[in-house]
């Protein structure tokens, strides 16, 4: 329930709400990648790019569990991000390049795609 509720505290702009409900969640996180990859996001949204740098990294060192959840492919999306955020475009052109190559065969017009597709090419 925690990840639920997490999702919905992002979605209201809450990140430090999002935080503190995935506390619980860190003891199981292996089996819940999703709460990982939000706890990312809500660092992401509440401007600590270096926090959530490390829950996306610590999310790819898992890319064995469960490989075809989509989270796999939005890991690349949020390290990008992160890696944009903390001032690391070469790390963030890499990031966006690796989802971006995980969705080539996708329908190029995916809100998603378009965005990521946007931000890299705001990169310095």
């Amino acid at each position: 329930m925690p990840i639920a509720q997490a999702a919905i505290a992002l979605q209201q702009q809450d990140p430090q709400r999002a935080i503190d409900l995935l506390e619980s969640a860190i003891p199981y996180q292996r089996g819940h990648l999703w709460a990982i990859y939000l706890r990312g996001q809500a660092y992401i949204m509440a401007g600590e790019a270096n926090k959530a740098m490390a829950e996306f990294l610590k999310l790819q060192d898992l890319n064995s569990v469960e490989p075809d959840l989509p989270v796999h492919t939005l890991v690349h999306l949020g390290l990008a991000r992160a890696s944009a955020a903390a001032g690391n475009p070469r790390a963030a052109r890499q990031a966006y390049n690796a989802f971006l190559e995980r969705l080539k065969d996708g329908d190029e017009g995916i809100p998603l795609v378009v965005q990521a597709r946007a931000e890299l090419a705001q990169l310095p």
